[in-house]
């Protein structure tokens, strides 16, 4: 899920910042009695198979709730420690694994990514990792994804065709971030770099395969050293499809009749970097309060990540280094959401109070509108 199609969820932030009750270490048993009320009603109306979320305040872990199941053919509930498809909130973890590597001098944003990814291939013009952070590479997303619009039956096919094989692709396994590169390391930029923005997983596998390069390591080795093993986040690690990984939920779907059935199986080593982990509600919220805190980055690093992107116009939302911005009421959020085969993810921070808030679900068919009705469910009992 891009932040352009999630920003709703920020309507209602409230929550986490604006009118909210006074910051504290846990969430009192009454109101987390009324919360867990109010998601339960949520989550029988809506029929979402499983929910976890959870909510941080003053650094810590102060509320958790698990819903549904987490395996319907074996009737198994969700708990705390059920494991979850991060999908694309996996950007914002690699974009800080990035600046990690910007603080120790290992990367240049600014360099062509050719010099730590050889693999990729020199374009019309220079690719640099700050535009691949912020979207604005021109590297293209998934086929159907980029504005394609064929005039012709003879283009339409191809188009079909190429769909087709990209879906054939997501089910071979990689063992690497350097091999996914190849899938696409000749086509040409949509754009010259830095003009234009376009949401693409594709940049990030790029990206993963540059950091591999400055950081000397593989990418999994990365991301354990400067951001899972400093944010305690204990139950996060690659979404291996054929590993044994208990406590791994089943992802699900809807058949064309409305009912519930088995998601497509996706292997997702092909995405590492753009969003191929598992995780739980808790290690997500704390990612973003080790994030907050200053314990993953620096403040310059974090300003950085959370700047308006050169040569865009003012808003009130936009895209900067692998996290969404958006003001509420003078108040800034950061932020990122995933949709992919059999889960979807969000993971929300207020900038100014520290509140954070993330749910998951192995539910990829919930409603549009699901991330405000969550945050009003929140709302009415934290407010």
């Amino acid at each position: 899920m891009k932040f352009v199609n999630a920003c709703s969820f920020l309507a209602g932030m409230l929550v986490l910042g604006v009118g909210a009750a006074p910051s504290q270490a846990a969430v009192d048993s009454a109101t987390a009695s009324q919360i867990e009320s109010a998601l339960e009603a949520l989550v029988s109306e809506h029929a979402i198979v499983g929910l976890q979320v959870a909510i941080g305040m003053d650094g810590v872990v102060a509320w958790t709730g698990a819903y549904g199941l987490a395996d319907a053919e074996h009737d198994i509930p969700v708990n705390d420690s059920t494991l979850f498809r991060t999908a694309s909130v996996s950007k914002w973890m690699t974009a800080t694994a990035a600046m990690r590597l910007v603080e120790s001098n290992r990367l240049d944003l600014d360099a062509p990514v050719q010099q730590h990814c050889p693999e990729y291939p020199d374009k019309k013009w220079t690719l640099s990792s700050r535009h691949l952070l912020s979207h604005r590479g021109g590297v293209r997303h998934y086929w159907g994804a980029n504005g394609e619009a064929p005039e012709t039956l003879e283009l339409q096919q191809q188009l079909v065709g190429r769909r087709a094989q990209e879906r054939l692709w997501m089910s071979v396994r990689y063992t690497d971030v350097v091999d996914p590169v190849g899938r696409f390391k000749n086509d040409p930029l949509l754009f010259e770099p830095g003009t234009d923005f376009r949401y693409t997983s594709n940049g990030y596998r790029l990206l993963g395969c540059v950091l591999r390069g400055a950081g000397g390591k593989s990418y999994t080795e990365l991301m354990q050293e400067t951001v899972f093993g400093p944010a305690r986040m204990s139950h996060t690690l690659n979404d291996d499809a054929y590993a044994i990984i208990p406590g791994r939920a089943r992802g699900y779907t809807l058949d064309a009749a409305g009912g519930v059935i088995r998601s497509r199986f996706r292997d997702v080593s092909e995405n590492l970097p753009a969003g191929g982990h598992l995780s739980t509600a808790s290690d997500l919220v704390r990612f973003a309060m080790a994030w907050h805190a200053g314990l993953l980055v620096g403040k310059a690093s974090m300003d950085a990540m959370t700047a308006l992107p050169a040569n865009v116009a003012a808003s009130d939302r936009y895209y900067g280094f692998g996290v969404g911005v958006r003001s509420v009421e003078g108040e800034r959020f950061f932020s990122h959401g995933g949709s992919q085969d059999g889960a979807r993810s969000f993971l929300i921070l207020n900038a100014d109070t520290g509140r954070t808030f993330a749910w998951m679900t192995n539910y990829e068919r919930i409603p549009r509108n699901f991330e405000v009705l969550i945050t009003q469910a929140l709302l009415a009992q934290l407010d």
